[in-house]
């Protein structure tokens, strides 16, 4: 599998969050609906940009586990946020960058079934999606 090998400086993010797990698509699914028909977006005046977040942190232990998921986008570290929202700051880090630009969602899958089929030195801490546009998504996975 190819990827860049990158260091990210720590930064936050806020969003809406659950525990889900790789086994149940069909609740990962109906929390990308919530986080549209919420508008998020709207919720979140002091974001950083229009990216989209989709973070995996707090596993159980390893892709085949619960973690939480969260939906959101980066804000400063000092931001405001609504009640019943999340934030999170997201240490610095060693990251495998994965690119799927694509025809969204079966290019992001196909690449993180081959994510978890790979040997990528992982060590589950906070790994996420950053969605720059309909066809443009990076993985970044955190690794050793």
């Amino acid at each position: 599998m190819q990827y860049q090998k990158s260091y990210r400086p720590s930064f936050t993010l806020a969003g809406i969050a659950r525990r889900t797990s790789n086994a149940h698509p069909e609740q990962i699914g109906a929390f990308w609906g919530r986080f549209r028909v919420e508008k998020i977006a709207q919720q979140l005046p002091q974001r950083v940009s229009d990216a989209v977040y989709s973070l995996y942190s707090e596993y159980d232990s390893d892709h085949t586990g619960e973690y939480t998921m969260l939906l959101g986008y980066e804000v400063p570290a000092d931001a405001e946020v609504p009640e019943g929202m999340h934030k999170v700051t997201i240490p610095a880090a060693a990251y495998a960058v994965v690119d799927a630009r694509g025809p969204q969602p079966e290019t992001l899958m196909a690449a993180w079934q081959q994510v978890w089929s790979s040997c990528m030195p992982r060590n589950y801490g906070c790994d996420f999606d950053i969605y720059w546009g309909p066809e443009t998504v990076e993985i970044y996975v955190s690794i050793d």
